[in-house]
């Protein structure tokens, strides 16, 4: 699915090896199709090098840090993005969610509800800040935030699943089932991201079918799978950490064996 565009990216290098666009495009491939941590950084260094003042560049650099865990440097990647271009939310929803994942929860939550002040109809920053929320135990709050989510970005799979899995979380089961099975049934109908149905089958409390999920979620290149990670980080997903089958999906994550 994804060669042609590296198959175009390729091209592009060849004929100008100084283009900073298609470095910064090779990073994105590197990582997501390749699953290649260390190519997919030599290549965004290079286009920060060539593209020093591109918000796009040192938002992808923040990504990159945030999925290797290096929270800090995420943030401050973020921090040089936004002194680019310091009216987008899509940025400041960005850097809310690397707060989140610093540990910065109060900060994270101003920055994302200023985030959803600029820009109302975005989408992931009201997702982000459910994120947050839920973090915090704030957990009708979240399901608040997920639901605008959700029709902000056309009935989107992700927050009806963070959804899910925050209801069955919370003891909430049967409303959980209900957004499961819905999702189920679109199944039947159309592709939805098996990284969404994961996280939904974890608030039914169907823990192996989850495993499944996550797993068809990398085969299948999905830009979601990278979040199996932040999911983990939830307490109520603790014992899921020691799971046999996802310590190995883990270090397959790792390895780059689900390169395309």
């Amino acid at each position: 699915m994804l060669e042609p565009a590296t198959a175009a990216v390729q091209r592009a290098l060849v004929l100008d090896r100084e283009l900073g666009e298609a470095h910064g495009a090779l990073a994105q491939l590197r990582l997501y199709a390749d699953c290649d941590w260390a190519g997919a950084e030599a290549a965004l260094v290079r286009c920060l090098q060539l593209r020093p003042s591109t918000p796009a560049a040192w938002q992808f650099a923040g990504t990159l840090c945030l999925l290797c865990d290096r929270f800090e440097e995420a943030v401050e990647c973020l921090d040089v993005a936004l002194g680019l271009a310091p009216m987008s939310g899509m940025l400041l929803a960005c850097r809310g969610q690397a707060l989140t994942h610093a540990g910065r929860l109060p900060e994270a939550i101003e920055v994302l509800r200023h985030a959803v002040e600029l820009e109302p109809d975005g989408g992931n920053a009201h997702y982000q800040l459910g994120i947050a929320l839920r973090t915090l135990g704030r957990n009708e709050e979240a399901l608040a935030e997920y639901q605008r989510a959700r029709w902000l970005l056309g009935d989107h799979e992700v927050p009806m699943a963070s959804a899910a899995a925050t209801l069955g979380a919370v003891g909430r089961v049967h409303e959980a089932a209900l957004l499961y099975d819905e999702l189920q049934a679109r199944r039947e109908r159309e592709w939805v991201d098996p990284f969404a149905l994961g996280l939904a089958a974890l608030g039914v409390d169907k823990v192996e079918q989850a495993v499944d999920e996550f797993e068809r979620a990398f085969t299948e290149h999905s830009f979601h799978a990278f979040r199996i990670r932040s999911v983990l980080r939830f307490p109520s997903f603790a014992p899921l950490r020691q799971h046999p089958r996802v310590q190995r999906l883990l270090l397959r994550y790792w390895s780059g064996e689900f390169a395309g």
